[in-house]
């Protein structure tokens, strides 16, 4: 299935970059896999992790990464989920799911809290279990924007 964010990263691939740029963009298209984004209440499971979450942590505008991260690091059965998603133009994002269920608490709770939630097209480029957001979040010191780490990761293990 193509959208706008797999167009966009299917572009940025085909530019004239040089090599080391247009091998990141083309590892994030063959990565690139279109997820269904829903409502966190959708699933009873997911709503009482989630709760639980949400009583300690309030999502902020603007705070997708840091909202994702903690989640994921708080509730051992949430993943991390970053890539990106179509507002006017493709963005980078991050989001959680569990299992094959995908929900943002951001655009759900920040971004519907000021009458705006437009994100479409959601495209995960990478996904992390517990233990690999806890690893990633210690290693940079600060949450999300991994895709490039995680790339330089499997770039160090080739």
């Amino acid at each position: 299935m193509s959208n706008q964010v797999q167009d966009y990263l299917q572009m940025l691939a085909q530019m004239p970059l040089n090599d080391r740029q247009k091998a990141f963009f083309a590892w994030q298209a063959e990565r690139a896999r279109s997820v269904e984004i829903r409502p966190y209440a959708a699933n009873p499971e997911v709503e009482r992790v989630v709760n639980r979450f949400l009583a300690r942590f309030t999502p902020q505008l603007k705070g997708c990464y840091e909202t994702a991260a903690r989640c994921a690091i708080d509730c051992p059965e949430v993943a991390y989920v970053e890539g990106m998603t179509a507002s006017l133009i493709p963005i980078g994002h991050a989001w959680n799911a569990v299992g094959d269920f995908h929900f943002d608490l951001t655009a759900e709770i920040a971004l519907a809290g000021i009458g705006h939630n437009d994100l479409t097209d959601y495209v995960q480029v990478i996904r992390l279990n517990h233990e690999e957001t806890c690893r990633t979040a210690v290693e940079s010191r600060f949450y999300g924007e991994w895709v490039g780490r995680i790339y330089g990761r499997e770039l160090d293990e080739d």
